[in-house]
């Protein structure tokens, strides 16, 4: 339940992390979720008992991360909207973060754990995650709306004018009976997919 909480929760919550995109803009959203998780790493870095740790990391740090995660996404469908080209190529670069990740900090975690212990490992992690994340967070500009187009990107957020690309394509039409059935089947497949990521780590572990 520890480790998959913090993995299951950032998706699970994916519509308060369109609502706080809507309300606050990306930046903002993604500067929330760096100081709370922050907090979380720190607090957990000081836990005496699982209990505390379910709630310091499985919940706290599972809500930093979900206001972290899911705006970038946002954020990259404005600046690549369907239409655009590059669109998948776009989606798929920022989903490659996390696998990368996963491939580069597992083994730096292994060594920093025997080297200082758990403890300090979450006190460097905190300290790397709020250096690191609020210099990437200047990055996180929202584009100005276009003049036929109104799009809610938080209020008194710095924009930036990008190139408005219609691409000239007509937009696939389908019904909301289609619609409902393909998130049906994606949701599933996903939820697959995860079983078959994840089962090969308690597998290892056991």
């Amino acid at each position: 339940w520890l480790a998959s909480m913090p993995v299951s929760l950032p998706m699970l919550g994916a519509p308060l992390g369109n609502w706080m995109f809507d309300r606050f803009g990306c930046q903002k959203t993604v500067v929330i979720g760096i100081f709370i998780l922050t907090i979380a790493l720190s607090l957990t870095a000081m836990v005496t008992n699982i209990i505390q740790m379910i709630f310091t990391y499985g919940l706290l740090a599972s809500l930093g991360m979900l206001f972290i995660v899911q705006p970038p996404f946002f954020l990259v469908d404005i600046y690549f909207p369907y239409s655009h080209p590059r669109h998948v190529l776009a989606t798929s670069i920022i989903a490659c973060g996390f696998p990368l990740a996963t491939l580069i900090f597992n083994p730096v975690t292994y060594l920093l754990i025997d080297a200082v212990g758990w403890r300090i490992t979450y006190s460097i992690y905190a300290v790397v995650t709020l250096v690191l994340g609020l210099s990437i967070s200047l990055t996180f500009r929202s584009p100005a709306p276009s003049d036929d187009e109104v799009t809610i990107l938080g209020p008194a957020e710095e924009t930036i004018e990008i190139e408005n690309y219609d691409g000239n394509k007509p937009k696939a039409q389908i019904s909301k009976r289609t619609e409902c059935i393909l998130s049906s089947l994606w949701f599933v497949a996903s939820t697959l997919k995860c079983m078959g990521y994840y089962t090969p780590y308690v597998t290892l572990v056991s």
